[in-house]
Parts: C-alpha cells; sequence; structure tokens
C-alpha cells in the first residue's frame, strides 16, 4: 500500500504558489490578438457553410442547423436536443465539423488568456492547489491544469532555467494490472511495445504494423470505456463500430486479461455491497448515489483507479520536490499524471534521471513497474523528449 502524508505534498505546492510561476506577457497579447482574427475567420467560414447565421455557441441551434438542416446522421440524441459533444461531433463527417471544433479550440484558448489577465502580478501566476473528492489535484486563479494546448506557451521558465515535463505513460494500465496481478497484461505493458497499438490489433483484426493513429485512438477509447464498464452498444455508438466488432473486443479482453476481468467485477460487487472504494493509498472513495447499477459500477473502476493514480502522485510530489533541490531545480505544478518542473539549463540531463527515478522507484513492488515520459524546452508549449 501506497503510505499517504497529507502535509508533504502540501507544504511543496504551497512553496510553489508562493514562488509563482513565470508568464510570456508578450505571447499573451500577441496570441490574444491571433485569436481574435483567427475566430472571425472560422466564424465565417461555419456560417457560409450552413447557409444562414446563428449562434454557434448556442448547442440547441448548433444541433438543428447539422441534423436539420444540414440533414447530418445524429450520433446521439435526448429528447428534442441532438448531442454536439466534441466526441460524438467527431464521429459525423462533413466539412463543418473540424471548423466547430477549432472554433470550440480558440473560444477556451482566448477566455483562459483573458481570465488569467487577473491574477497576473508582475509577470507570474501564483496558483492555489487543492485536491478534489477523488484525490485529484487542481490549480485555480488561475486554473492552470485546464490551459489549452494552444496557448500553453504562455508559461515559460524563468531566465537561465529549462522547464522539463515528467508523465507516466498509460497509468491506468498500468495500475489495472497490478491491482488485479494480472500476468498477461503485465507482461503486454512490460514488453516495450505500445499497449494502445496492440489493443487496435485485437479490435480490428490486423497486424500492428498496419494500426494508424485513428485506429490506436478508436481502440484507447473503446478499451477504458469497456473496462470502466460501459455496454458495448453505447461505445459502438460513441466511435461509430459496429456492435458486433465491439461485443467481439469486449469477450476478447474479457478471455485474454481473466485477471483483469475478474478484478472489475469483484470491484463492482463490493460497491454495491459497501457503496464505497479503497484505493492503493488506502482512501475509502464513497460512490455517487444512481439508481442505473450500471453507472455506480463505472464510477467503481474510475474511481478506484484515478484514486489510486492521485494517491502515487501525492507521494511522488514531495519525492521530485526533495530530489530537484538539490540542483537548483522546483517543482511548478502537477496535472493529473504528470508534474512541471523547471531546472537551471545546466542540469537538465540530471533532472531527467532524477524525475525518471522519482517517479518510477516506489516503494510499493509492482509487477508492471510504472514508465515515464520526459521532455523539456523554453516554454510549455514547446517540448521535447529527451
Amino acid at each position: 500500500m501506497i503510505e499517504l502524508s497529507h502535509e508533504s505534498w502540501r507544504s511543496v505546492l504551497d512553496a510553489s504558489t508562493q514562488r509563482g510561476i513565470a508568464v510570456d506577457l508578450v505571447y499573451a497579447a500577441a496570441r490574444r490578438e491571433e485569436l481574435h482574427a483567427e475566430l472571425s475567420s472560422i466564424r465565417s467560414n461555419i456560417i457560409g457553410m450552413a447557409g444562414e447565421p446563428f449562434d454557434i455557441e448556442d448547442a440547441r441551434q448548433l444541433g438543428i442547423i447539422l441534423f436539420e438542416k444540414l440533414e447530418l446522421r445524429p450520433v446521439r440524441r435526448k429528447s428534442r436536443m441532438y448531442s454536439v459533444r466534441a466526441d460524438d461531433l467527431k464521429m459525423v463527417h462533413h466539412p463543418i465539423i473540424p471548423e466547430i471544433l477549432n472554433y470550440r479550440t480558440a473560444i477556451s484558448s482566448q477566455a483562459w488568456i483573458n481570465s488569467s489577465k487577473e491574477t497576473i502580478r508582475a509577470g507570474r501566476i501564483h496558483p492555489t492547489f487543492t485536491p478534489t473528492a477523488i484525490g485529484r489535484i487542481i490549480a485555480s486563479h488561475p486554473a492552470v491544469h485546464s490551459i489549452p494546448t494552444p496557448v500553453r506557451s504562455i508559461i515559460v521558465a524563468d531566465p537561465g532555467y529549462t522547464l522539463v515535463e515528467a508523465d507516466w505513460r498509460a497509468t491506468h494500465l498500468y495500475l489495472l494490472a497490478n491491482l488485479s496481478s494480472d500476468s498477461e497484461l503485465a507482461e503486454l505493458l512490460n514488453n516495450g511495445s505500445d499497449p494502445f497499438e496492440e489493443f487496435a490489433a485485437i479490435l480490428f483484426g490486423q497486424d500492428v504494423e498496419r494500426i494508424t493513429a485513428h485506429q490506436r485512438s478508436v481502440a484507447k477509447q473503446a478499451t477504458y470505456a469497456l473496462l470502466y464498464g460501459a455496454n458495448h452498444r453505447t461505445v459502438a455508438g460513441r466511435l461509430g463500430l459496429l456492435e458486433e466488432i465491439v461485443k467481439r473486443y469486449e469477450i476478447e479482453l474479457a478471455s485474454r486479461f481473466v485477471g483483469v476481468h475478474r478484478w472489475t467485477q469483484k470491484m463492482c460487487q463490493a460497491a454495491r455491497k459497501e457503496g464505497f472504494v479503497t484505493t492503493i493509498g488506502g482512501r475509502q472513495l464513497r460512490l455517487p448515489d444512481s439508481q442505473d447499477p450500471r453507472l455506480r459500477e463505472q464510477a467503481a473502476i474510475n474511481r478506484v483507479l484515478q484514486g489510486s493514480e492521485s494517491d502515487i502522485l501525492m507521494k511522488v510530489i514531495p519525492q521530485v520536490a526533495l530530489m530537484l533541490s538539490g540542483i537548483g531545480g522546483h517543482l511548478l505544478f502537477p496535472l493529473h499524471d504528470e508534474v512541471v518542473t523547471q531546472v537551471p539549463t545546466s542540469e537538465i540531463q540530471t533532472a531527467v534521471g532524477l524525475l525518471r527515478s522519482a517517479m518510477t522507484e516506489l516503494d510499493q513492488e509492482f509487477a508492471a513497474p510504472l514508465t515515464v515520459k520526459v521532455m523539456s524546452g523554453p516554454d510549455w508549449g514547446n517540448l521535447n523528449e529527451c
């Protein structure tokens, strides 16, 4: 079991809040102007394809344009409302869809830059870090964890320093292998191949060498959804796959990874009986009230994995801070299954080794040891793998 110390990780993040994180004000101002022009262009393209003006941000109006006027096939519909969630729109094929998704990304980027202006003091932000009920650490004032990828370059290293980011690969799969003691999954993860390409090969029934990036992405979504307890019909509809293909894949997963299947069934039974799940760190997480047993089962698996991931991150944070302090570096902020740090530029290689050690050499013996990817660069939007 992972032993947790609330005060140790809290003190590290409090120090980060006090020290602050550097931001590029020139970049922010220039990006704000670019986004204004970009939004105007995208808006015109969307209205042109729609054939009439409408409020792109109004879900009802957007649904009517897409699925009634343009007669596209909706992925889901509830009552009189069409689903216009990003995941569902990605399953719809029409030139207007990429424009809508680009518009949303630009809107969220613009909103983050505008809202962060009030929190910047002397070229720095001082986010406050708090854990959610599950244990995930989130930042507020500003919400660093929700910075849209296209504007991450606003976060920069201090002069003489370089940002170094380390994140675990496929954390939930590794946790599944270890919590369930599934030797088959552990072997798959330990052989050095991309696990999601392996899953895609099973799902699509073809050689790993022929798997495309899109197929890998679909397989990743399908695998996690099924492991969390989603119905194969729901997964098929959400991902635009034939039901019989997803059903066959579900059966294949259960027969090949027997330990995982047995463990998920055990977790679901315990959740129904106790109303909570226990993380790897010994924390009990209550499940949300729901009359739908399948939703409670999905919540059970999801919470024990996310909670256990958070346990490990809370354990790692003070170790990372302590190791980096010896070379003049420090942790800036955590983000779900990764940490963003800054170190003196002359110490990058040393920092890479320290981060790999801190994030993979845990007190608990794992059959499938966690692996980590480390990247570095001058700003958060321009990182290269080390």
